[in-house]
C-alpha cells in the first residue's frame, strides 16, 4: 500500500548549518499549528490562528521536529524550514507540483528533496544547506 503523507510520512533533515533544525519531522493535521509560529505571531502582535490559516497551504500537512523546530508550504509556494522560535531558516520553491490543490490530499508532498541547492539560506550561520528526505514509518498501521 502507499504510505499516506498523513499517517506515514516523516522528513528527515541533516547536515544544516543551523543545528536546530536537523532532525526527524512528523507529519501534523494543519488544524494545529506550530507553537513557535504561534510564538512569533505573539511577538508581532498578529492573530496566530488566523495567520497560520492565511499563511499555510491548508490542504497539506505540515511537519514537526521533537524540538520544536518545522516544515510547511506557504501560500506563496515555497516551502519553509523554521526553528523552535519560529524564526524561518531556509525555504525552497515547490516546483515540483504547482497545481497541488488539484491532487487527492494523500499523494506524497512535492517537497523539494535534493539537490540541497534548492533550499535558500535566510539569515546569517545557515552554511551548510541542509539533506531533506522523506521516510515512510514501516510501524505505523495503514
Amino acid at each position: 500500500t502507499m504510505a499516506t503523507a498523513s499517517s506515514a510520512t516523516m522528513i528527515r533533515v541533516r547536515g544544516a548549518g543551523m543545528a536546530s533544525v536537523n532532525g526527524i519531522y512528523h507529519a501534523q493535521p494543519h488544524s494545529r499549528g506550530p507553537a513557535g509560529f504561534a510564538k512569533t505571531c505573539d511577538k508581532m502582535g498578529w492573530p496566530s490562528r488566523a495567520t497560520w490559516t492565511k499563511l499555510a497551504v491548508p490542504s497539506l500537512d505540515w511537519y514537526e521536529a521533537n524540538n520544536g523546530s518545522y516544515i510547511y508550504l506557504h501560500q506563496e509556494g515555497q516551502w519553509w524550514i523554521d526553528d523552535p522560535s519560529g524564526a524561518g531558516i531556509y525555504i525552497a520553491d515547490n516546483h515540483k507540483n504547482n497545481n497541488h490543490h488539484k491532487n487527492n490530499n494523500n499523494d506524497n508532498k512535492p517537497l523539494p528533496l535534493n539537490p540541497s541547492s534548492e533550499w535558500k539560506p535566510l539569515g546569517p550561520g545557515t552554511l551548510p544547506l541542509p539533506s531533506v528526505e522523506l521516510l515512510v514509518d514501516e510501524t505505523t498501521e495503514l
